[in-house]
């Protein structure tokens, strides 16, 4: 009996172990796995990013925001009042004495400043300027004249605010008259009355100041920053049998002046 041929096995060494034939398809799955999640992650990626992305109108939105406040701020600063304008600042010669003011100086323009020789003393009275704020019953004037056009200065020697300027529109004087056989009797109606004077201050401005025939102190309501004033006369009436001459007894002023 022929003995069958044996077949030999390979040596151990020699075993060949026959190639994986899914690695490749291995190596697909992954190299498309990998490419999914980064499809994945950059899908995932641009969805968060235009959640987080302002958009196409959002900027403008914002904008129109923010000139909205800028405009209603703007809107609001115009409708503010407008804050009002700093006082000046009080003068150093702030007037604070109130009453009656006392002229420094009085001159007059007119020359004929004495009467002639009283019939009753055979002396003669002044008319001169300064007896014009004397407080007496003397007073400035002129004789002989309806005394249209003559003025006095009159000087305060400071600023002072004046509110009121008064003069009696005559002659006061009680004297000795021929007519009351020398006994004393008023000037005021045996010489010529002032109808109206003219108050002039410093910044040029005047008043014109009329009076009634009455033997008493008249004022006239003023409002004047001066240190002089000028009253110059500028019309009289003379009443009948009365004398030629024009003569004020007194000017008076009231007003403030620097303490």
């Amino acid at each position: 009996m022929t003995d069958e041929p044996t077949m030999a096995e390979p040596p151990p060494s020699e075993t060949h172990t026959p190639p994986d034939r899914r690695r490749p398809g291995f190596t697909l799955a992954v190299v498309a796995s990998l490419a999914f999640l980064l499809a994945s992650g950059a899908l995932l990626g641009w969805v968060l990013g235009s959640s987080e992305t302002t958009p196409d109108d959002a900027e403008p939105q914002a904008t129109t925001k923010l000139d909205r406040a800028r405009t209603t701020s703007s809107d609001a600063r115009l409708s503010e009042p407008e804050p009002e304008a700093e006082a000046e600042p009080v003068s150093r010669t702030t007037l604070l004495q109130v009453g009656p003011l006392a002229p420094a100086s009085v001159s007059a323009s007119n020359t004929r400043a004495l009467t002639p020789k009283l019939a009753c003393t055979g002396g003669s009275i002044s008319y001169f300027a300064d007896q014009l704020t004397d407080g007496t019953d003397l007073g400035w004037g002129a004789s002989s004249t309806d005394g249209a056009g003559e003025y006095v200065d009159i000087s305060f020697g400071m600023q002072v605010h004046l509110s009121t300027v008064g003069i009696t529109p005559g002659y006061l004087r009680e004297a000795r008259r021929p007519s009351n056989d020398c006994e004393p009797a008023s000037s005021f109606g045996v010489n010529r009355f002032v109808n109206a004077v003219e108050w002039t201050f410093d910044d040029g401005t005047s008043v014109i100041q009329r009076f009634e025939q009455r033997p008493e102190m008249q004022f006239m309501s003023v409002d004047a920053v001066t240190s002089s004033v000028r009253m110059t006369i500028l019309e009289t009436t003379r009443p009948p049998g009365a004398d030629d001459d024009t003569v004020i007894s007194e000017a008076s002023f009231t007003g403030a002046q620097p303490t």
